[in-house]
């Protein structure tokens, strides 16, 4: 009732349309979301970019051994993140594997009843955490499993940390940058799929983006005048100089991933940065 009378409103007494993604905006104001601006919400590569001391550093502190597997989630422990289906299928792997460990960064209203919900000391609830990208650095693989999103930020900052990302449909397809990192599932799919892709996951050639320099940046991000220009043109307003994290449309660009696999380094074609 809330989201019908709030849509409501906005449609009437709106002069401009502005969300992260096309669905975002079809479910925020579905009569008008033709009319909708997108703007995807941006991130720093730099900041998430993969270190392996990072990776050896964190895992040290969490006693987590260098050959485990790890599956990480961050997001508020709330029901849209679907944290039932998470610790369902981190309960199975750790029971089947014992070099399985999940990481689990936020908190909120159902932390203690999932908590609770854990079967294995493996699986540890890390609470709010201002170092996500070096956790990110310590996992595997990602797991999202959301009942709904308007965009899904952790998936972009995951990918962009070279971590394989599975995500239920709910997610929306513009969350995937293009790496060739990102499988999506229905939620209606069993376990045993979902359980399948992530020990596929586990095996595949994993990446991050070695290539954050200016170039990088000029190809997939927005200069703050970039971004004034928009918000002039949309809203009649302008922003001070300086700089902003925001997603361009350009898709003709080769980047170099690496994870320190051991592993040549492949050529990924960013087909469809967010």
């Amino acid at each position: 009732c809330y989201k019908l009378l709030s849509s409501w409103s906005i449609e009437q007494h709106a002069n401009h349309f502005l969300a992260c993604s096309q669905e975002a905006a079809a479910w925020l104001f579905p009569r008008k979301h033709a009319a909708a601006q997108v703007w995807r919400n941006g991130i720093d590569v730099q900041h998430f970019q993969f270190d392996p001391g990072k990776r050896r550093a964190v895992r040290s502190q969490l006693r987590i051994p260098e050959n485990a597997k790890v599956v990480c989630h961050v997001g508020r422990l709330a029901r849209q993140k679907n944290h039932r289906r998470i610790l369902s299928l981190l309960n199975q792997l750790t029971r089947q594997d014992a070099t399985v460990y999940g990481l689990l960064i936020g908190t909120g209203p159902l932390d203690a009843q999932l908590r609770s919900a854990a079967q294995s000391s493996h699986i540890q609830f890390l609470g709010s955490r201002t170092d996500v990208a070096d956790l990110l650095c310590a996992a595997d693989v990602f797991l999202f499993p959301s009942l709904h999103e308007g965009l899904g930020i952790a998936a972009v900052e995951a990918q962009a940390c070279g971590l394989p990302c599975i995500t239920s449909t709910n997610v929306p397809d513009s969350a995937d940058i293009g790496a060739g990192l990102f499988t999506r599932l229905p939620l209606s799919a069993p376990d045993q799929a979902w359980l399948g892709q992530i020990e596929r996951s586990f095996q595949q050639d994993m990446a991050t983006a070695e290539e954050t320099n200016s170039d990088l940046a000029d190809d997939f991000f927005l200069s703050y005048d970039d971004t004034a220009a928009i918000v002039h043109n949309a809203l009649g307003i302008g922003l001070e100089q300086g700089r902003v994290h925001g997603f361009t449309s350009n898709g003709n660009n080769m980047v170099n991933y690496t994870r320190n696999t051991g592993k040549s380094n492949k050529k990924i074609k960013n087909s469809n940065p967010c």
